[in-house]
């Protein structure tokens, strides 16, 4: 019986993960046609087709759901751009340019208030400066800066 309980309880954190990766897809694919602001969390579960007590086990609110896109995409810098730019052999100022330009690009890939609601969840929600000490995004920008000096 105690095989089963673990066989239930892998599922049961299957599922779980799954339900929070489809609301995280969902709030970025809405937001990007809605604007956050717009956004419900009754809009979000639909579209994750979730319940809304599912969304409160995984987010205290739709700004730790923001939370969440942020460590995404400082996933993003810290497995992918960063290792990148370092291996780069040209100016600082070109890997600079680089590292605005992967901004930009997941700015518009995801809507026009994507980036500005990511740093907004990071300083309201994550009190900034504390959250930013060891993140990828914000320690990456400081490391190139720092070796252009």
């Amino acid at each position: 019986m105690r095989e089963t309980e673990a066989e239930h309880m892998t599922n049961r954190k299957r599922q779980a993960l799954e339900s929070r990766r489809k609301i995280i897809s969902a709030s970025f694919k809405l937001a990007s046609q809605k604007g956050l602001e717009n956004l419900t969390i009754q809009d979000i579960c639909a579209a994750a087709d979730v319940s809304v007590g599912a969304f409160y086990h995984h987010f205290k609110s739709k700004e730790s759901l923001v939370l969440a896109w942020y460590e995404r995409v400082d996933g993003i810098f810290e497995g992918d751009v960063m290792p990148r730019l370092r291996a780069k052999d040209c100016s600082t100022a070109d890997k600079l340019i680089e590292f605005f330009r992967t901004i930009a690009v997941l700015s518009k890939r995801n809507g026009a208030d994507y980036i500005s609601q990511l740093y907004r969840a990071q300083c309201t929600v994550a009190n900034g400066d504390e959250y930013c000490a060891g993140n990828a995004l914000p320690c990456g920008l400081l490391e190139l800066i720092e070796t252009g000096q």
